[in-house]
């Protein structure tokens, strides 16, 4: 019965899955490996690698969300404290587009974070012709790059923000999402490579899409493991850690 889902081939008992399960349904803020591990008396390196294959199951789930209308982007910037430059153009962090759908009473919608390669128009073109269906308005500042995205069937509102308080005053939901993400991955995980940025991100991503569904969260996300394919832990850290 579990054969093709993320239950394929597993050794710990599936309560111990459900557990981990409610945890990332219900904890707003996730679960760190280190404390499903002994919440459920299994090592470090399987509470990892549940997590994971649950996280992989929450992205596929979101993959077909296309936020429309009117849609704020903006960029992040994911990574421990560096000295230097921040903001665009910061070293030893990793870039994360961001697209926020607000709704016709202004109050937000969907949202969809990526990591990309750079803040430049290519990138976010890329990103945005995947999440945010063709015709939508985009909402950016003044960053040219959005000008080039624009391009690829999108209308376009550039408001210069400066940086700092102001951008926050023109774009506080974004900013917010933003602020959320980054105080889930500070304060459970601490740190995330580059490398499995993004399965935390989806982490994110699914539950936020979901805040008005709490109550049925532990459901859906069964129902996502259920209807998602197994990934090894050879898959997973295939290229590095």
């Amino acid at each position: 019965m579990t054969a093709g889902t993320v239950f394929h081939r597993i050794r710990s008992p599936l309560w111990k899955w459900f557990w981990a399960i409610y945890q990332l349904a219900q904890d707003k803020k996730g679960i760190a490996a280190i404390e499903l591990a002994k919440q459920i008396s299994v090592s470090y390196s399987t509470a990892w690698l549940m997590l994971h294959k649950l996280r992989r199951a929450m992205r596929r789930r979101d993959e077909g969300y296309v936020l429309q209308g009117l849609v704020e982007v903006d960029e992040t910037y994911v990574g421990g404290k560096a000295e230097g430059k921040r903001g665009r153009g910061a070293d030893q962090k990793t870039v994360v587009a961001v697209a926020l759908e607000l709704r016709g009473d202004g109050k937000p919608g969907y949202v969809a974070m990526r990591s990309i390669a750079r803040p430049d128009g290519h990138c976010l073109r890329r990103f945005a012709e995947n999440k945010i269906n063709k015709g939508a308005t985009l909402k950016t500042d003044g960053w040219g790059a959005y000008r080039l995205v624009a391009k690829a069937g999108y209308a376009h509102e550039a408001t210069v923000t400066g940086s700092g308080k102001a951008a926050v005053q023109k774009f506080p939901w974004l900013h917010t999402f933003i602020a959320n993400m980054k105080r889930m991955i500070l304060g459970t995980y601490h740190s995330v490579s580059p490398k499995h940025l993004d399965s935390y991100l989806a982490e994110f991503n699914y539950r936020t899409n979901r805040r008005w569904l709490e109550a049925s969260l532990f459901d859906r996300l069964i129902v996502a493991a259920v209807g998602s394919k197994a990934v090894t832990y050879k898959e997973l850290v295939a290229g590095g850690s």
